[in-house]
């Protein structure tokens, strides 16, 4: 079950593409443990994943990105004729 933390950081990186912890912390206002443990849970079912760490001054970062197939959605509009379909995905890209 995801919390509205988890959803906080979805809705982000499906806006924006790849962020580190640190930055999604400064962005939401939540501590660097709090983003660690909700990125935890997204990353062990699968939904976030971690690209290659950028190297700069410090501790290197390593963005997150949602996984392209972590969740698709589908509509469909009856009130035209012909129907409208859409398919879209959660993540950015």
């Amino acid at each position: 079950m995801l919390s509205s933390g988890h959803y906080q950081i979805l809705s982000v990186l499906s806006r924006s593409g790849a962020k580190s912890r640190t930055e999604l912390a400064a962005e939401l206002g939540l501590s660097k443990a709090a983003i660690s443990a909700l990125v935890r849970d997204l990353l062990d079912q699968e939904i976030l994943s971690e690209q290659d760490p950028v190297y700069g001054a410090g501790r290197p970062s390593v963005p997150l990105v949602v996984r392209a197939n972590a969740a698709s959605f589908i509509g469909i509009s009856l009130q035209d004729d012909p129907a409208v379909v859409v398919l879209t995905r959660i993540s950015h890209t």
